[in-house]
Parts: structure tokens; C-alpha cells; sequence
């Protein structure tokens, strides 16, 4: 896959294009992919996701910003595992004062030279969103492009948006966030001291830092598997705020069976939230109970036998 800024385009050949900003890749925007890579492979063009850095909304003064599902990075390289050709990637001073007609003139025609346009039900793009699907539509008749509009993907009675996502992921929901993207969520961060509860808690844990601008889990204690340079590493995760933190912040605290997070001091660290074991509790030796009591469900979520995630968990602490 390639990747490319908008400034640095250029095209041999024609293209089937999909536009949209694509928070977390769930599974409309995977239609999307999908209807764009069978479009180019039926006409011979190339598959092109056209996305934006930051949601749009994020550069409007006076709207709340929107937190991200996936940084930029996390994005690109599940869209580099997709089939997709190419990604062009926008931000949104560049092309957010073109009109719908000067959007598609200058970008979708000159410069994608696209033969197809591939659109979500509730697409929107121009100058303070007056474009939709029939307005593409109509412009694709005036520039000789095709447009294709998918409807909305269901699950669960719900229409899947990176809204419905957000949602799940903050209420800790995993099983539900899984069901919405097609795969397990991720948390990225980087590793620093822990404040000595990574000992009080029978191992050498380490906070997580993660980016404000990402979206978390409000509280709760998962599994999670760590990818670290060499290999991926079971643990835990405890999420809870701290009253003695600035502005009674978030406290990400990690543990991993195998491997002392206390000496990746510095390190950026990727998390996949397996499960949710059970909601925090504040007394460090209910949580020792606590990741005891739920072993069984935590070794069936890792697909590891039980007497194996026993040892493992001994090494913990948190099962005696």
C-alpha cells in the first residue's frame, strides 16, 4: 500500500475512490473498502481511500472535538492489511473551503483522476457539508464518474457508526465494540514509572499514558495482550480515576505475565482489550480476589488452559 498527501499526487491510471475520515475502520467503513477493491478489480483501476488526519468537526471553533478511536498511525497500518492500493491522506485546511463543485473538479477529477466513488449513505463533503450522496451523484453525471451509495451496515438493531464505537468503548464494553469494528480495540500509549501500585499488586507494573485526544475505557480491570517488540504478552489493565491525580484524571495501570513492564520506561505500547473482567474496586487486595475469581473466564478469553494462566497468575500476585 501506498500513502500519500494531497500535494503529491499522481495517478497513471484511473481509480475507485471512498472518502470519509474513518475512525476506527468499523464495519461500514469495511463495506466501503470492500465495495471499492471489487469495483477496481472489475474495471482494472486502483482502489484509493481518500481520509482525513483529524475528523473535520476538530477544526471548527466553538465544537466539541472529537476523540479519536485509532491515531493516525494505527489507521494507516490496519488499511495497509486491507487490499486497499493506496491512501491519500487530507487534512482539513486543504480542502475544507472548496465547494461540492470545486471538490470534485479539483480533487476527485484532476487530481484522482477518479472513474468510480464509493460513499456512505450519510456521506457529506464541500464547504460546510452541503454536499451529499445525490449531490455527488449529479456531479459524477457533469464529470463522467461513477457513485455508488452504500447503506448502512446493522448490528445489534443499531446502525454501526465510530459514534456507536465510542460509545461501547467507554462504557468498557468490549464484547459490544468487538461486534461493531470486526476486530478487538486497541489502546495505544507509552509506558512510564508506575507510582509503587504495580508492586503492591504482586508484579512490576507501569502506567500508560495515552493520548487525551484517543478514546479509553472509563474504569474498569481487563485482560489485554500487549504487543512489545519481540513478541505479545497477556496481562492486565486496571483503569480507575485517582482523586489525587490533576483534575481527578484517568490512572492506566498495566501488569503483563511475563515481561517487567517498570523496565520499558519510555516505550510505546500497543493493547488489545481481550475482556472485561469485572468492574475496579478501590482496595488493592479486592483486586487480587478479583482477577483470582475471574482466572477461568480470563483463560478461556486467551484461549490458554486453565492451569496454564494459574502459574502465570501467581507470578502476578493477584492469585494465591
Amino acid at each position: 500500500m501506498v500513502v500519500r498527501r494531497l500535494s503529491h499526487l499522481s495517478f497513471s491510471r484511473p481509480t475507485a475512490v471512498t472518502l470519509g475520515t474513518f475512525d476506527g475502520l468499523h464495519r461500514g467503513h469495511q463495506a466501503l473498502f470492500d465495495k471499492v477493491k471489487s469495483l477496481a478489480k472489475e474495471r482494472e483501476l486502483r482502489s484509493v481511500v481518500l481520509t482525513f488526519s483529524q475528523p473535520p468537526q476538530n477544526h471548527i471553533n466553538g465544537k466539541p472535538k472529537k476523540k479519536l478511536i485509532l491515531p493516525l498511525k494505527k489507521k494507516l497500518e490496519l488499511l495497509a492489511s486491507s487490499g486497499i492500493d493506496e491512501v491519500v491522506v487530507v487534512g482539513f485546511q486543504e480542502i475544507g473551503t472548496l465547494s461540492p463543485l470545486e471538490f470534485a473538479q479539483r480533487i476527485l477529477k484532476e487530481q484522482l483522476k477518479v472513474a468510480d466513488v464509493v460513499v456512505g449513505y450519510d456521506c457529506r463533503f464541500g464547504r460546510d457539508r452541503a454536499g451529499d450522496g445525490e449531490t455527488l451523484k449529479t456531479l459524477g453525471d457533469a464529470f463522467g464518474f461513477r457513485v455508488t451509495v452504500i447503506e448502512p451496515v446493522m448490528v445489534d438493531g443499531v446502525v454501526v457508526s465510530s459514534t456507536e464505537v465510542r460509545r461501547a468503548i467507554q462504557a468498557g464494553d468490549v464484547e459490544r465494540a468487538v461486534r461493531l469494528l470486526g476486530y478487538t480495540p486497541f489502546l495505544c500509549g507509552r509506558v512510564v514509572q508506575g507510582h509503587g501500585s504495580g508492586r503492591r499488586l504482586g508484579s512490576s507494573g507501569g502506567n500508560l499514558v495515552v493520548s487525551e485526544n484517543l478514546v479509553t475505557p472509563e474504569e474498569g480491570l481487563f485482560l489485554v495482550r500487549a504487543s512489545l517488540s519481540e513478541r505479545d504478552e497477556v496481562g492486565i489493565l486496571s483503569i480507575k480515576h485517582r482523586p489525587g491525580l490533576q483534575d481527578n484524571s484517568k490512572f492506566l495501570e498495566v501488569r503483563l505475565l511475563n515481561a517487567r513492564v517498570d523496565r520499558l520506561n519510555g516505550a510505546e505500547m500497543e493493547l488489545t482489550l481481550l475482556k472485561r473482567l469485572r468492574e475496579e474496586e478501590d482496595h488493592i487486595e479486592r483486586m487480587r480476589r478479583l482477577a483470582n475469581y475471574n482466572r477461568s473466564r480470563a483463560a478461556r478469553a486467551v484461549d490458554m488452559p486453565l492451569w496454564t494462566l494459574r502459574s502465570k497468575m501467581k507470578k502476578l500476585g493477584v492469585e494465591r
